[in-house]
C-alpha cells in the first residue's frame, strides 16, 4: 500500500472518530451520573426512603446496584473506537423509556411518593432526557458523517 493509499484510507476513520466525540462524551457523562446516583441511592437508602415516602429502603439499594451496572455498560460502549452507534442508539432508547416510565409513575401515583420523591423522579428524568437527546444527536451526527464519507 502506498503512502497516498494509506492516507486516503485513514481519512474516513479519523473523521468518523472525530464525529463520535459528542456521542462518546454523552455516554461517559451519563455513566458518571448513573454511578454517582447509584452510590447516593445505596449509601443514603434509609434517609432517602424516608424523605421520598417509601416504606422499604431495599428498593433504593436495588436501584443503586442496577445503576452501577448501567454505568459500567455506558463506559464500555463509550470506550469503543469508533463509538458503537447501534449500542449507543439502544442506550438512548432506554433513556427515553426511563423518562416515559418516570412520567407514568408521576402521573398515576403508582408509587406512594412524597412531594420530595416526586421532585426527585422528575429531576432525574429531566437529566436523563438531556442525555438521551445528546446521544440521539451524536448517533445522528455519526450517521451523517458515515454517509458523507462513504
Amino acid at each position: 500500500m502506498s503512502n497516498v493509499e494509506a492516507f486516503h484510507t485513514a481519512i474516513p476513520q479519523t473523521a468518523l472518530t472525530t464525529g463520535s466525540n459528542l456521542l462518546r462524551r454523552a455516554l461517559q457523562i451519563d455513566g458518571v451520573f448513573e454511578a454517582v446516583l447509584g452510590a447516593i441511592l445505596i449509601f443514603g437508602a434509609r434517609p432517602l426512603a424516608a424523605l421520598f415516602g417509601l416504606n422499604a429502603s431495599a428498593i433504593l439499594v436495588g436501584a443503586g446496584v442496577m445503576l452501577f451496572f448501567v454505568a459500567a455498560l455506558l463506559f464500555r460502549i463509550a470506550a469503543r473506537e469508533p463509538a458503537d452507534r447501534p449500542a449507543a442508539l439502544s442506550i438512548a432508547i432506554l433513556n427515553v423509556a426511563w423518562v416515559i416510565l418516570s412520567t407514568i409513575v408521576l402521573l398515576t401515583g403508582w408509587l406512594p411518593l412524597s412531594t420530595a420523591g416526586n421532585w426527585a423522579i422528575a429531576l432525574v428524568a429531566g437529566v436523563i432526557a438531556v442525555f438521551a437527546a445528546l446521544q440521539f444527536y451524536g448517533v445522528w451526527q455519526m450517521h451523517g458523517q458515515e454517509r458523507s464519507l462513504g
